[in-house]
């Protein structure tokens, strides 16, 4: 009996090494899984900022050729930009309350004029409470490419019309919109803009539901119960 016990002590750490290493052996293929996919973002990162700078230096290069005087330097860096009109919230799905809100980016030149200048977009909201303090709220980062595509052009002005969903619904009407827009060659513009939504009607919290009222079912009239007569005793 005691050497079986003593041989099950000696098996035990055999058992659970293997198990040990296996679990560590899963953990630094994650890690590196991980670092893999990190690196594979930056790498598209700044291939995506290269093809800018390409395609902007191939547009100032048809403009020297076709004969324009000057560099139109607006391509790469625009003097400003500006959150035009259109910012504020979208109601598309014909319920109360905006459940998204749109950014209209214009970048213009040196003669206040848009231009469709290349870059990235980081949008920021915060919540404007009643005491003027601004809450954190949302923050969404739109890529080159995807910022291209929601170039319009119109009677009204052209400017990037970007059309962003809540992540966190708001609680308060009134937000804070900040735009930073990057161009390729890493300048920086800012700006920034108070509007006014609609807020989506939410469900109100469960401790204030009132309980749905019990389905009894059929009333079943309850018959009394009969007790059996109590046997007379032998000589009553």
């Amino acid at each position: 009996m005691r050497i079986a016990a003593t041989i099950l002590w000696l098996l035990i750490p055999l058992l659970v090494v293997p198990g040990c290493r296996s679990s560590r052996r899963g953990d630094l293929v994650e890690a590196e899984l991980r670092t893999k996919e990190r690196q594979l973002r930056e790498a598209n990162s700044e291939l995506e900022r290269t093809r800018l700078v390409n395609e902007s230096l191939e547009r100032e290069f048809l403009q020297r050729k076709g004969g324009a005087s000057g560099t139109d330097t607006s391509v790469l860096s625009p003097k400003s930009i500006v959150l035009a009109n259109g910012t504020g919230g979208v109601n598309d799905d014909r319920q109360p309350g905006d459940e998204a809100f749109q950014v209209v980016v214009v970048p213009k030149d040196e003669d206040g004029n848009p231009v469709r200048a290349l870059g990235t977009l980081m949008v920021s909201v915060w919540e404007i409470m009643p005491g003027g303090v601004k809450v954190p709220l949302n923050t969404w980062d739109v890529s080159a490419l995807d910022l291209r595509r929601t170039w319009k052009s119109g009677l009204l002005g052209s400017g990037y019309h970007v059309v962003l969903h809540w992540k966190k619904l708001p609680r308060q009407e009134r937000l804070r919109v900040a735009v930073q827009f990057t161009t390729p060659n890493g300048q920086v513009y800012e700006t920034d803009k108070d509007i006014t939504i609609k807020l989506m009607a939410e469900p109100p919290p469960l401790d204030r539901i009132p309980p749905l009222p019990l389905d009894e079912g059929p009333t079943v009239p309850i018959m009394p119960t009969l007790l059996p007569p109590r046997p007379s005793s032998y000589g009553d």
